[in-house]
C-alpha cells in the first residue's frame, strides 16, 4: 500500500484542529511581510477583523480594489492590487516577484473561481 502523507489534528475547535494539521504537514506560515487580501462579499466582515490581528502581528495589507473599499471603509489600511481581468502589474505579477508572503482569497462563482486558479498556481508554484 502506498502512503498518501495524510495528517491529522485535533483540537477544540475547527480553527486549532486545522493549525495543528498543517503545522503537522509542514506548512509554516510567514509572521511578518504583506498579505494580499481577496475575498467575495460576503467574507468582506471577517476579512476586516482578519487584516487587523494581521497588521497588529506586523503585516502589510494589499487588496483587491472591492475588499479595499470594505476594509478602508472600516479604517484599516491597505495598498489596491488589480485583479488578472483589471490589467498589469496585477497580483500575480506581485505573487511572481515575491512581494507577497501571505494570501487570503475566497472566490464564489464560476468566473472568480477561474480568475483565481492563476493565483493559486503561482502562490503553490513559490511555495
Amino acid at each position: 500500500m502506498k502512503s498518501t502523507g495524510e495528517v491529522m489534528g485535533t483540537g477544540r475547535s475547527f480553527g486549532e484542529a486545522y493549525a495543528k494539521a498543517q503545522t503537522a504537514s509542514g506548512v509554516v506560515l510567514p509572521t511578518r511581510g504583506v498579505c494580499l487580501i481577496s475575498v467575495r462579499d460576503r467574507d468582506k466582515p471577517g476579512a476586516v477583523n482578519l487584516a487587523r490581528l494581521l497588521i497588529a502581528r506586523g503585516f502589510a495589507m494589499v487588496a483587491t480594489h472591492g475588499t479595499a473599499d470594505v476594509l478602508e471603509a472600516a479604517g484599516v489600511p491597505c495598498r489596491r492590487a488589480n485583479k488578472v481581468r483589471e490589467g498589469r502589474p496585477h497580483i500575480v505579477d506581485m505573487i511572481k516577484n515575491d512581494e507577497i508572503s501571505l494570501i487570503v482569497n475566497t472566490t464564489e462563482g464560476k468566473q472568480a473561481i477561474s480568475e483565481s486558479n492563476s493565483i493559486r498556481r503561482e502562490a503553490v508554484a513559490r511555495a
